[in-house]
């Protein structure tokens, strides 16, 4: 059973899920400390605005930021099999370790967002293919 959250319990779980402080989610978010500490507190509702970056750049569902009941952030409009997302994401990071290339951030995770949604795994033959691609990209720069 899940326990009953408000937005700004929300907005501190995707803060945290992100290993983030509250001075680099502010800051990324381009308000003050102060205003987010009082959205997390909920004294105050963020912008609209705020919440569709929260929901663009940390990939979380809108429907969940604004409405959940728990303090665990639902991924890609439904439920997320995390076990097989880490394992993609931890793929495509060996693979960019491997290769010599430093990707920008949150790329990695869109790669694996977008293999998750494919219906891909860590099988060989992904591997093969996501190698392929990294090898090319890392020419590239």
């Amino acid at each position: 059973m899940s326990e009953l959250s408000t937005l700004g319990a929300r907005i501190k779980a995707i803060r945290r899920m992100a290993g983030m402080g509250q001075d680099a989610l502010a800051q990324a978010l381009g308000f003050s400390t102060r205003s987010l500490i009082s959205w997390e507190k909920d004294m105050v509702e963020p912008p609209l605005g705020v919440v569709r970056q929260l929901c663009r750049d940390h990939e979380v569902d809108a429907s969940w930021l604004v409405f959940g009941t728990d303090t665990t952030p639902t991924r890609y409009h439904g439920p997320v099999e995390w076990d097989r997302y880490d394992r993609l994401v931890k793929m495509i990071g060996d693979l960019c370790e491997d290769v010599g290339f430093d990707p920008e951030p949150g790329s990695g995770q869109r790669l694996a967002r977008s293999l998750y949604d494919e219906g891909d795994d860590d099988d060989a033959d992904t591997r093969r293919r996501i190698r392929h691609t990294i090898l090319m990209l890392s020419k590239g720069k």
